[in-house]
């Protein structure tokens, strides 16, 4: 009987301490959950469209209206060590993604992108050194992209084949 007793009461501080760090946001976000959250947290339209980039340490989104007048982005980090999940780090509606290119630096994570792509970018090549990767972007519509740290050289071309000035690329550190 005490060892029932016993079990019971563990089972319920468990179970307590884990409602308490969900509460706090000693827990993270689940990764099919970022956007959710993102849109409940700051209070985002259900209407605003959604680009977002995703991988295993970090989630970016941006978030715009359909006639791009407004806009925001969130980006969450995946924490290494004892963390369950991704959590909310940065985000707004910084003036760089609307007219150029925001770049904010991971250190150890990459690089994300930002854009509303009003300088039509509509394709990015990444060169690590040994390979080079394409992306193609729809020159038309804003883009996140979350590039690997281990990228040595990344160039943005327009529409129209053009390198795009590294000018037009504003940077930021998470």
């Amino acid at each position: 009987m005490k060892l029932k007793k016993y079990i019971t009461t563990i089972s319920i501080m468990i179970f307590l301490t884990f409602i308490i760090l969900i509460s706090q946001s000693k827990i993270g976000v689940l990764k099919d959950n970022i956007e959710k959250d993102a849109r409940k947290a700051h209070k985002i339209p259900e209407e605003w469209i959604t680009a977002k980039d995703v991988n295993n340490n970090l989630g970016s989104l941006l978030f715009y209206s359909e006639d791009l007048s407004n806009f925001t982005f969130s980006i969450y980090q995946n924490k290494p060590g004892l963390s369950f999940g991704y959590f909310f780090r940065l985000g707004g509606g910084l003036p760089e993604i609307s007219d150029e290119i925001l770049k904010v630096t991971s250190t150890g994570n990459g690089d994300i992108f930002l854009s509303l792509n009003k300088v039509e970018v509509s394709r990015i090549e990444i060169d690590n050194g040994t390979n080079t990767k394409e992306i193609l972007i729809e020159s038309t519509k804003p883009f996140t992209v979350i590039i690997p740290e281990n990228s040595d050289e990344i160039k943005f071309y327009n529409i129209d084949g053009h390198p795009i000035s590294n000018d037009l690329i504003i940077e930021r550190k998470l």
